[in-house]
């Protein structure tokens, strides 16, 4: 993924951004797992919940969604960060490549663009949390299931080396 487009002023950021392109869960599961899409091109975004402004820097926590690597988006409520900006954390929720998109192996292409994604996002995390009220050397990576799998892949990641401090895996563990 490239560096995302410069603007100036201040950004209208209420909502969520667009998805990664995903299938839905086979039944019974689409009644039991919410999985929203929000229709759109630019999938590789990611949402900041921050704290009122004060003169300290606040702890960053990274969030990497769950899915298998073919579902899930930051979109979910259940990921809202306004608990964690009321408690003083800025939480940061990260949309990343999926399925075949994300992790296949295609001519051409580098392979596991998804974990290039969620490189990216923490290097604009460390690049840019400041401006939010975040320390960058006291962000910690969080991730559930195949966001797990995708923080203990950033743990040995050379690439990933001072973008974080502290990882959390949530039921998922990398494969060798």
């Amino acid at each position: 993924p490239g560096p995302p487009e410069p603007w100036t002023g201040v950004r209208a950021a209420t909502a969520f951004g667009p998805t990664a392109p995903k299938r839905p869960y086979a039944p019974p599961f689409d009644r039991l797992l919410a999985d929203p899409s929000v229709p759109g091109e630019d999938c590789l975004n990611l949402n900041v919940w921050t704290p009122a402004p004060d003169r300290g820097a606040r702890p960053v926590l990274v969030w990497i969604h769950g899915g298998s690597l073919l579902h899930g988006s930051s979109a979910l409520p259940l990921y809202d960060g306004t608990a964690f900006a009321r408690d003083g954390v800025v939480l940061v929720s990260v949309n990343y490549r999926l399925g075949v998109e994300g992790f296949g192996v295609l001519p051409d292409a580098p392979a596991n663009r998804g974990l290039l994604d969620q490189l990216a996002a923490l290097t604009w995390v460390r690049d840019n949390i400041a401006a939010f009220g975040g320390d960058p050397d006291r962000v910690t990576v969080c991730g559930e299931s195949a966001g797990a799998v995708g923080v203990g892949a950033l743990l040995a990641a050379p690439r990933a080396r001072g973008l974080f401090r502290r990882a959390v895996l949530q039921s998922g563990v990398p494969a060798a």
